[in-house]
């Protein structure tokens, strides 16, 4: 405010936009004066690519091709340690590869450098998580060292997103228009089988590969058709994708050897193993192992207590249109050592995937997560949650969750669990209207996105 009181004009804001479905763009075009200094998206000519107010635009595999180092800096360097990591960590859920992957690192940071030297950048704005690429976790990390603002527009429940801010590490409050439906996001069931094809001769011999064979079928004959090994982004040939699939479905039958069936007798805890490789462990949690977790459950457990473990249900789908961008990374993720493991922890067991969540989380005395959905069913129950990675969550700002920072509060926590604390959820709807977006309107979900944005920068 001014000293006669009149609200001082707002400064236009110079951004940076990840947006790779040109979802958000046309909010920020319609309802802000902001400057798109860039835009990182699929590809780099779009119906964007003329707009005035939008200055440059990458397309994700820019980063992925860069070899200009221009701009490198050692410095830098001990500020971003966390970054390459996590940037490593998801290379693998495409290419096992050593030093590629920290090629990729380098490589990405000498282009987002070059980003943020080139203009003044008030603002970096991502949709999705922060899954581990150069133009989203490197992206946000640069920017929380510069101290600039950033935010992950990222799924939380079905049909629902967050708000989270990178640098004052906190959700942003939303202003919803009517009450959410939270238990419209809860046990769904994801569907495996989207693809569509053509009704021409060679959709219908994709189609027909893709019944019995899935997307390898479907992959198998474009090479024959086109004569190539049908290598993806990263270089990964056919040949390779077929033989890490065969070590998936090893993988799969040893899991379901070794798991049993669900004993409701037995005074248990489950805990509810997440897909991975995916963002919700390698981006958006501080403590990803899950096998820490299993094990710190497990070692405060009484005798006469079991912890089931049951695998994710879409785990082994990954040979089906929705997943198979995970076939490869899936074997590198979840191994045969990973479940022999879990298996000789003490007091664990490994449950039958193809068992009922909700059978399941009736009969527990308590389920366990790191920031799953399942946490949120939990609650319909009135069921005692310990969640371990709850920071970026909804979770964190609710009453009832059990929040696992540490082996202590895991301690405390399955000590209340024995001793029947009562459990409090309820403020949780409040917490949800105040920090969900509902998405089942896309455009009505990124506008309020946008507008969330909007109100939080001006605070």
């Amino acid at each position: 405010m001014d000293k006669n009181g009149a609200a001082e004009e707002s400064v236009k804001k110079h951004i940076v936009l990840v947006d790779n479905e040109l979802k958000i763009i046309e909010h920020v075009i319609e309802e802000t004066d902001w400057i798109v200094e860039c835009l990182i998206t699929i590809n780099s000519k779009n119906k964007y690519s003329d707009n005035p107010r939008i200055k440059k635009i990458y397309a994700e595999s820019d980063f992925l091709n860069n070899k200009c180092l221009k701009g490198f800096d050692y410095y830098d360097l001990n500020h971003l340690w966390h970054a390459q990591l996590r940037m490593e960590n998801c290379f693998n859920r495409f290419l096992a590869d050593y030093q590629i992957a920290k090629w990729n690192f380098y490589r990405g940071y000498a282009l987002v450098k070059r980003i943020f030297n080139s203009k003044k950048i008030d603002l970096v704005i991502v949709k999705g998580f922060n899954h581990g690429y150069a133009w989203d976790r490197l992206l946000t990390d640069f920017a929380t060292y510069k101290k600039i603002n950033n935010y992950n527009v990222e799924d939380m429940l079905y049909n629902t997103r967050t708000v989270y801010n990178n640098y004052k590490q906190s959700l942003v409050e939303v202003n919803n228009d009517y009450k959410l439906d939270i238990k419209a996001s809860l046990f769904y069931k994801e569907e495996y089988d989207g693809k569509r094809f053509g009704t021409d001769i060679w959709s219908w011999i994709y189609k027909l590969g893709y019944h019995f064979f899935g997307s390898l079928g479907v992959d198998a004959i474009k090479c024959i058709r086109y004569k190539d090994l049908g290598e993806d982004r990263m270089g990964v040939t056919i040949l390779e994708r077929i033989a890490q699939y065969k070590k998936i479905v090893k993988m799969k039958k040893f899991a379901s050897a070794v798991s049993e069936k669900l004993d409701v007798q037995r005074k248990y805890i489950c805990y509810m193993l997440h897909f991975e490789p995916e963002a919700t462990v390698a981006g958006r949690s501080l403590m990803d192992s899950q096998i820490v977790a299993i094990n710190m459950i497990a070692s405060n457990l009484p005798k006469d207590w079991i912890l089931y473990v049951k695998e994710h249900p879409s785990q082994y789908m990954v040979n089906r249109t929705n997943f198979y961008n995970y076939l490869y990374g899936v074997a590198v993720f979840k191994t045969k050592r990973f479940y022999k493991e879990i298996s000789s922890i003490k007091n664990v067991r490994l449950l039958r995937s193809d068992i009922s969540n909700k059978l399941v989380i009736q009969n527990c005395q308590a389920m366990a997560t790191l920031s799953g959905t399942v946490a949120a069913e939990a609650v319909t129950f009135g069921k005692p949650v310990m969640v371990f990675s709850p920071e970026r969550t909804i979770y964190s700002l609710s009453k009832g969750f059990y929040k696992i920072y540490s082996f202590e509060d895991c301690r405390e926590a399955v000590k209340k669990i024995i001793g029947h604390e009562a459990i409090d959820y309820s403020d949780f709807n409040d917490v949800c209207q105040k920090y969900l977006i509902d998405f089942s309107d896309e455009k009505y979900g990124f506008k309020k996105a946008v507008e969330s944005i909007k109100h939080d920068i001006m605070k």
